[in-house]
C-alpha cells in the first residue's frame, strides 16, 4: 500500500498541470486514486458515497468503514482551504462524524470535530503532498485514512494520540504561566525543599513570591512566541524558514529557477542533440534549452499558464526564504506588463502570437506565457 501511494504522490509532484485543476479534476485525478491506494472501493457507494447529503446540503464524499464515518470536503488545487473549515464543521455536526478531512488534493487537513475549543484547534494533522517527503506523506495518509485502519479503530487511536500531544504542547505554557503568577502551596513547598537541598536552608513563601515577582518577565512563556518557535523549529527540520523582505522581480526569479533546473537530469524521452528538456519536482514547470544557430549559445524557454508560474514562483520564494509578491494570476499578469523593461535588461523576451495580447497564446480560457532567454 505504502509503495503505491508513494508512487502516486511522486507522479503528482512531476505533473506541471496540477496547479490548474478545478474541483472536478482534483477529485478525479487526485482524490479518488489516493482513496483507491488506501484500500477504498471507489465504485461502491456503500463505501465511498459522492455528494453525500447533509440535510439540505451535500459533502463531497462520505467514507463508510463498518460503523465509522469520515467526511471529505474537496476544493480545487491551489485553493486556500482554511476558509472552509467552518463549513466542514457544520457538516460533521449534522452527520455525527468524529473524523473529517478538508483537502485541495495537495494539502490534506485532518480534524476531530467533536473536540472542545475553537474550530482551528481541532485540526490535528496537515499533510502536504508536494513539499513533504513522499514516503512520510504516504505513511501518514495510510495511518489515518486507510480503510483497514479505520475499520479496526487504529486510525482513531493514532488521531487521538496526535491530537493529545498537540493539545498538551499548547496547554503547558498556560499552565506554567499560571504557576508563576499564582503559585500553589505544593509549588512553593517543592521550591522550598529544593532550596534546602541546594544550600541547607528552606525558602519562606514570601521569599519565593519576591523571587518570582522579580523574575516574572524571564520566567513567563509567551504563547505566541512559543508558536513561532515551534514553527521555526519545524521549518528548520523540514525545509525553508520564514520569508524575508528582499526585492523580487520576474527576471530574478526566472533566472533563479532556470539555474535550479540546470542542476536536474535531462528528460531523455524529450531531449535530443539540439534540444534538452528539464523538469524540477519543486516548481512543476518544463524548461527547454535549445541550441541556436551558434553552437556556443543556448536559448532557455519556459511556457506555462499564469497559475503555473504563480505556483513555481511561490515554491521558489519559499525555498529561498523570499517574500513572494506574485500571489495570484491577476497580479502576475499585471506585474509582467510593469516589468517589461526589467525583463529586457536581463535578456528575457516575452513571445506572443498576437500583436495585441502580451501572452503567447490562450487555450481553453487560460493565458499561456512564453519567456525566452538567450545566454
Amino acid at each position: 500500500m505504502i509503495d503505491n501511494i508513494k508512487d502516486f504522490i511522486d507522479s503528482i509532484k512531476h505533473n506541471p498541470r496540477i496547479v490548474t485543476f478545478d474541483e472536478a479534476a482534483t477529485k478525479q485525478a487526485i482524490i479518488l486514486p489516493i482513496l483507491q491506494c488506501l484500500g477504498w472501493n471507489t465504485h461502491n457507494i456503500e463505501e465511498v458515497m459522492p455528494e453525500s447529503p447533509v440535510e439540505n446540503r451535500r459533502v463531497d464524499y462520505s467514507l463508510h468503514a463498518g460503523s465509522r464515518l469520515v467526511l471529505v470536503e474537496v476544493k480545487k488545487t491551489g485553493e486556500d482551504i482554511e476558509k472552509f473549515e467552518k463549513q466542514l464543521l457544520e457538516y460533521s455536526f449534522l452527520r455525527g462524524s468524529e473524523f473529517s478531512i478538508l483537502t485541495n488534493g495537495v494539502i490534506w487537513c485532518f480534524y476531530l470535530p467533536m473536540k472542545r475549543g475553537v474550530w482551528e484547534n481541532r485540526k490535528f494533522e496537515s499533510i502536504d503532498l508536494i513539499h513533504q517527503d513522499s514516503l512520510y506523506a504516504s505513511q501518514r495518509l495510510a495511518d489515518l485514512l486507510s480503510k483497514s485502519d479505520l475499520q479496526n479503530g487504529n486510525s482513531s487511536k493514532k488521531a487521538e494520540d496526535i491530537y493529545r500531544k498537540k493539545i498538551i504542547l499548547e496547554s503547558l505554557p498556560i499552565v506554567w504561566n499560571n504557576m508563576i503568577k499564582l503559585p500553589s502551596t505544593k509549588f512553593n513547598e517543592l521550591i522550598s525543599e529544593m532550596t534546602e537541598l541546594a544550600c541547607g536552608y528552606r525558602a519562606e513563601n514570601f521569599e519565593i513570591s519576591d523571587f518570582l515577582s522579580t523574575h516574572e518577565e524571564q520566567l513567563l512563556v509567551r504563547p505566541n512566541e512559543q508558536k513561532q518557535l515551534r514553527k521555526r523549529r519545524k521549518r528548520e527540520s523540514s525545509g525553508p524558514s520564514a520569508p524575508i523582505m528582499v526585492a523580487v522581480n520576474i527576471p530574478c526569479v526566472l533566472d533563479g529557477i532556470a539555474g535550479e533546473y540546470l542542476k536536474q537530469s535531462k528528460q531523455s524521452a524529450k531531449s535530443s542533440a539540439d534540444l534538452a528538456v528539464y523538469f524540477h519536482p519543486e516548481y512543476l514547470l518544463e524548461m527547454t534549452v535549445r541550441k541556436t544557430n551558434s553552437s556556443n549559445v543556448d536559448q532557455i524557454e519556459f511556457i506555462a499558464t499564469s497559475k503555473q508560474f504563480v505556483y513555481a514562483f511561490e515554491a521558489y520564494c519559499k525555498i529561498k526564504k523570499l517574500k513572494n509578491p506574485y500571489k495570484n494570476a491577476y497580479i502576475f499578469g499585471t506585474r509582467v506588463n510593469k516589468e517589461l523593461n526589467m525583463l529586457s535588461e536581463n535578456h528575457w523576451t516575452i513571445m506572443s502570437k498576437s500583436n495585441i495580447a502580451p501572452y503567447f497564446k490562450r487555450l481553453r480560457g487560460e493565458a499561456y506565457w512564453k519567456f525566452v532567454k538567450t545566454k
